[in-house]
């Protein structure tokens, strides 16, 4: 893989909650970009404050890269957080009035990492089965 190179972007999504006052939000960035997420900002049109989780890759206590516990809210990552290309971004909003609209937007930074005509291809290991 070669580093093509970098540029800034954003996106948003809205969900809107269920009965049980959860909305989940989505990003996924293609195969050949990485992200490197440096801003998140959560809103939600609700009375109730819901608290907002992020993940990468499933919604699983491992893979939780950070939370908030108020809804609406602006968090600047110190570390931004490395999303792989093709690895879903979730956000995920607990608690939340029924109904409510509940919007996640991030800010972050695209590596462009497709296979260049530089590439080194596969890679065979000397003595490894099968490889003479």
């Amino acid at each position: 893989m070669t580093e093509q190179g970098r540029s800034k972007s954003h996106d948003f999504e809205t969900a809107v909650a269920d009965a049980a006052g959860e909305a989940i939000c989505t990003f996924i960035p293609p195969f050949d970009e990485a992200w490197h997420v440096e801003r998140i900002s959560n809103e939600t049109t609700g009375a109730a404050v819901p608290v907002v989780q992020v993940y990468v890759g499933s919604i699983a206590p491992g893979n939780r890269k950070d939370f908030t516990p108020t809804g609406n809210n602006i968090s600047d990552e110190a570390s931004p957080i490395y999303v792989p290309g093709g690895s879903p971004f979730i956000v995920r909003f607990t608690g939340a009035t029924a109904a409510s609209i509940n919007t996640a937007t991030i800010q972050y930074e695209v590596d462009d990492v497709s296979f260049g005509a530089d590439s080194p291809g596969l890679l065979f290991v000397q003595g490894a089965p099968g490889i003479d």
